[in-house]
């Protein structure tokens, strides 16, 4: 912010410096901070693209469900198509943002984010490994033959390239971008904060398959888990990472039989959840801080150097 007062500072006293400041900063954020794929698109064109995919695979899913073949909904043909379809429009995604990369340069954390990362990837890990039981799901996958294992392979695969490249793909793109335009403080923050929300709300279509307190849940903790899956995202710069591992939290027998959320305890969730999209937030605030101090830090050098 102190460079911004300064740059409006001198835009009153000597309209050239105006003109040679602007044009240093966009250099700078080109070269440092925010992809180019990423600031050439328009934000809410990403956005409606975004929904657009969605509501394809959403009306596409439904209208498969009265296709013969959907009855037996576990066989490999079904979660063959399936996958097809579903890389098809993440391919579809890809093409909307151009790169999997959020920032020119990985970003330099400091040492506080780094600690809260790795509490929140520890705390992580330990619900991928008694909670969701991920070593346990995969050992039973894998005892049930080998082309059940790659029916249930496919169809984990499907959604999570499918959902990580569409949300925290197209999605995170579009709303970086709209903040970014409107010049708003804490935009890779907010960023996050708003594809994890609307990840959450994306599995409102569940409830044409399941009880309406067992998606609300659902919405919750996916809500909170789109904001590790944002931490992922911004740490490593990459959705390969938060697509590998959504995979295999979704490496499970119930998910090549498409099976509908079943409800849980309010008392559980919340006491696993909210903590955990609290640490997720604090994380995400701090890389936000970290990127606004390179900006700022990469802004200094290169008026230093004209």
């Amino acid at each position: 912010m102190y460079l911004i007062f300064i740059y409006f500072f001198f835009s009153l006293v000597d309209r050239s410096v105006k003109t040679m400041e602007n044009k240093n900063r966009n250099k700078n954020k080109e070269a440092i901070m925010i992809s180019n794929t990423i600031k050439k698109t328009d934000g809410k064109k990403l956005l409606l693209q975004g929904l657009i995919i969605f509501f394809i695979f959403f009306g596409v899913s439904l209208l498969s469900k009265g296709l013969p073949f959907s009855k037996d909904s576990s066989a490999f043909l079904p979660n063959l198509l399936n996958f097809i379809f579903s890389i098809s429009l993440a391919a579809c995604c890809y093409r909307f943002i151009k790169s999997d990369k959020i920032f020119v340069e990985k970003l330099q954390f400091s040492r506080v984010s780094k600690i809260l990362f790795a509490v929140l990837l520890g705390i992580f890990i330990v619900l991928f490994l008694i909670v969701f039981r991920v070593p346990y799901n995969i050992q039973t996958v894998l005892r049930k033959g080998i082309v059940p294992a790659l029916s249930i392979l496919l169809a984990a695969a499907a959604a999570g390239v499918f959902e990580e490249f569409l949300v925290r793909g197209v999605f995170f793109a579009g709303f970086l971008q709209v903040f970014q335009n409107k010049n708003r403080m804490r935009s890779v923050f907010w960023a996050s904060c708003a594809s994890a929300v609307l990840f959450g709300l994306l599995h409102l279509t569940n409830l044409t398959s399941s009880s309406f307190t067992a998606v609300i849940q659902q919405v919750f903790y996916a809500a909170a888990f789109g904001l590790i899956f944002a931490a992922l995202r911004i740490k490593y710069n990459n959705l390969w990472i938060p697509t590998i591992i959504h995979t295999l939290i979704d490496f499970q027998p119930a998910v090549a039989s498409n099976g509908a959320p079943s409800g849980h305890s309010w008392i559980g969730l919340i006491v696993i959840f909210l903590p955990l999209a609290f640490l997720g937030l604090t994380v995400l605030f701090h890389f936000d801080r970290d990127c606004n101090r390179s900006e700022k830090a990469a802004e200094m050098k290169t008026v230093q150097n004209t």
